[in-house]
């Protein structure tokens, strides 16, 4: 409901409209809470990684990348994607794509993060090991572990840390090696929303976010320093996630 109500202020009631939602969960459970609350059109719902494609009402959930969609220009008013595009590498192929399908006047809303420049951006999540799931959540890393230590570091810290070998190693070939991260920074981000044919409505960096214990920052002044000295042009460390609203302009430039 939230994420609703944050949609629709932003792009006007759902009702009536056709709505695209990029990244959909396996079960279609936010297109479905959409098309259940409100008179859409058409919704859609795409995901490469969905084992099976589906349909229930006027609501479709497709096998597609959303970087190569297979829809025809301007079919969509609004596209929504929540905790989905930090994930997508060439990112603005799936921009463009999504300008593409949007209509003129049609607005893209999203949210993602967390954002790879922030505290926990590495976004360490391993599924099943020896039968548990392995996440940020559970397993903290220092802050800003994934931009300052080096794999050997990261090793011996989650060795120390975690007295497990196996797990070490799991953990750092998630964090420097799993293709589940885009990597891209904030000032990345902002980079490729500017150079996109859409019209920024709003693009915000978000820092006041509930934390797990142990990846606050106890002096983010030098901690900031030393990150813009190790990766010169970037910024924006201090935001973990970005929420966007885009816009199509009726006449496309």
């Amino acid at each position: 409901m939230n994420t609703l109500r944050s949609i629709e202020a932003c792009c006007g009631s759902l009702d009536g409209k056709s709505v695209l939602e990029v990244g959909s969960d396996p079960a279609g459970k936010f297109m479905a809470y959409i098309s259940h609350e409100r008179e859409l059109v058409r919704g859609v719902g795409i995901n490469p990684c969905l084992r099976e494609e589906k349909s229930f009402g006027n609501v479709q959930l497709k096998r597609v990348d959303a970087r190569h969609m297979p829809f025809g220009d301007n079919q969509f008013d609004v596209i929504t994607s929540v905790s989905v595009l930090e994930h997508v590498r060439d990112l603005e192929l799936a921009v463009a794509e999504m300008f593409r399908v949007v209509r003129p006047g049609g607005y893209l809303w999203a949210e993602l993060g967390p954002v790879w420049s922030g505290s926990w951006g590495h976004h360490l999540w391993i599924d099943s090991f020896q039968g548990k799931t392995v996440s940020w959540r559970t397993h903290a890393l220092p802050p800003y572990s994934h931009l300052l230590m080096t794999k050997e570091e990261m090793r011996g810290w989650c060795q120390k840390q975690y007295q497990n070998a196996e797990l070490s190693e799991a953990i750092v070939e998630f964090v420097y090696h799993s293709d589940e991260q885009n990597r891209l920074f904030y000032s990345d981000y902002e980079r490729i929303v500017q150079e996109s044919p859409f019209e920024t409505v709003f693009f915000v960096g978000i820092p006041d976010v509930p934390l797990r214990p142990g990846y606050e920052c106890s002096d983010s002044a030098t901690l900031f320093r030393e990150l813009a000295l190790r990766y010169p042009g970037k910024s924006g460390f201090g935001y973990h996630v970005i929420c966007m609203l885009l816009y199509k302009p009726e006449v496309a430039v």
